[in-house]
């Protein structure tokens, strides 16, 4: 049996992560009150550029379900379906100090910090469409670096190789070409979006990829590439129930990656 036929079969059987098991204790009220002080700051044009048309629609995970996104990116060989491929390297699918970590649509920045304060991740990218929100972002990194962020003796906190893109992430081939690891809150994009990234992200060596979108709205635009190997249960800031799909990469999946693969789940 091929490595992705392998993993086909067990992710029809057990596939949800349990979020209980999964560490959500880093210290990050920091990042939450910073950007609360500069939010309302938001106003103008919510203009996107043209690939991202439809897709300048503002949603977000609460802190925790972020933080436990995190965590499964660290753990990627040990909680997702990927336990089950012999001979996979850790430091090659887990994020760690030695990945390179991109939000597409990264809004006020706050799951940027997260990766750089939380998983102190060797480079910390986020990409947005709409200007203002990227000028908050922008401005949140400069307040926390220098440890000015409304509270008195805050600690500063170390935003080396952070960087925020106001840009189109569906032509940003230099970033996401650059990226271990790819992380899109995408359930408000639209097709056309979702097209155009797919088309790039086809061209890009990532390793991993989190998606709020089921593998075959993925596959009907051609990423034929994801292979999914986990999902977990989050809540949004809105108190909804939203699903992150975790996928790898398939082009870097050891020995055979060809063969048949049931596609009924």
């Amino acid at each position: 049996m091929c490595i992705r036929d392998r993993l086909w079969d067990v992710w029809h059987g057990t596939r949800v992560i349990a979020a209980d098991d999964l560490y959500t204790g880093v210290p990050l009220e920091q990042i939450q009150e910073q950007v609360k002080i500069i939010k309302h700051r938001e106003g103008g044009t919510t203009e996107a550029f043209p690939g991202s048309f439809g897709s300048e629609g503002y949603g977000e995970l609460t802190m925790a379900s972020v933080s436990r996104t995190l965590t499964v990116l660290q753990r990627m060989t040990t909680v997702t379906t990927l336990a089950t491929v012999p001979g996979l390297v850790g430091e090659d699918w887990n994020l760690s100090e030695r990945s390179s970590f991109c939000d597409i649509g990264s809004g006020y920045g706050k799951v940027v910090f997260h990766a750089k304060v939380g998983a102190r991740v060797a480079r910390a990218v986020g990409i947005e469409c709409v200007q203002s929100r990227w000028h908050i972002s922008v401005q949140s990194q400069a307040n926390l670096a220098a440890g000015d962020f409304g509270e008195a003796g805050a600690d500063k906190l170390c935003m080396d190789h952070v960087e925020f893109h106001h840009s189109d992430a569906t032509v940003a081939r230099e970033i996401l070409g650059s990226m271990t690891h790819i992380y899109m809150y995408d359930r408000v994009f639209s097709d056309q979006t979702r097209a155009e990234l797919a088309k790039l992200l086809n061209e890009c060596p990532f390793r991993v990829l989190v998606s709020f979108k089921h593998w075959r709205e993925w596959w009907k635009v051609g990423l034929h590439k994801l292979q999914p190997v986990g999902k977990l249960q989050q809540a949004s800031t809105g108190k909804e129930s939203v699903t992150a799909y975790f996928y790898v990469n398939s082009d870097f999946l050891p020995v055979d990656v060809t063969g048949s693969l049931d596609t009924s789940d």
